[in-house]
């Protein structure tokens, strides 16, 4: 038992030994400091990335919506539209007459479907069927806006179309069919093709 104590006695010496108490204080102090520094670290770093994606995304949203409201290629009426829309066809404006319809990605949709329809000659017959809508065809409006023209289609031999959103072909069997072209006003009161 002699031992123990004499051995417990000189622990007891080195562990109240100044040098020793220094020695453990300053790594348990920097290694406190160093986990504060990380918490707060961590807090402005997720708040600021926050802000950051915010501003971003309100920027993003803001900047759509003020392309979207301050397009001027359109008419007063949907009727107007579609008139400017197939007079940009007559002059072989495949840029201007994608531009008569809502801003984004079907503009660049119906730009490629032009381009493909013109290249393969049946350009002037599709254009025939939507100056149809505009002689013929009977507008409806939800009298806030929306409005869709409706128009029959005779298909005298069944024919392969393309839809220009998706690129996919389908058949259509010879018969009478409706059409319908859909529009929307934007905020400058400006009506564009949404849907032909």
């Amino acid at each position: 038992m002699a031992y123990y104590m004499k051995n417990y006695n000189k622990f007891k010496q080195f562990l109240d030994n100044q040098f020793f108490k220094k020695m453990i204080r300053i790594p348990v102090l920097v290694l406190v400091t160093a986990v504060l520094i990380l918490i707060i670290f961590n807090f402005f770093l997720r708040k600021y990335a926050g802000n950051l994606k915010g501003n971003a995304e309100q920027g993003l949203t803001k900047s759509f919506e003020d392309i979207y409201n301050d397009d001027v290629f359109g008419g007063s009426i949907p009727e107007e539209t579609l008139g400017l829309f197939l007079d940009a066809l007559q002059k072989d404006d495949l840029t201007l007459a994608s531009q008569y319809f809502v801003t984004g990605n079907i503009q660049n949709q119906i730009y490629a479907y032009l381009r493909k329809i013109s290249g393969n000659g049946t350009i002037k017959s599709t254009a025939e069927q939507w100056s149809q809508a505009l002689k013929n065809g009977k507008g409806l409006n939800d009298g806030i806006n929306r409005y869709v023209i409706t128009y029959q289609v005779k298909i005298l031999k069944a024919s392969t179309l393309m839809d220009y959103t998706n690129g996919r072909q389908f058949k259509l069997g010879k018969g009478k069919y409706t059409n319908i072209i859909y529009f929307i006003r934007n905020k400058s009161n400006i009506w564009k093709i949404l849907s032909i």
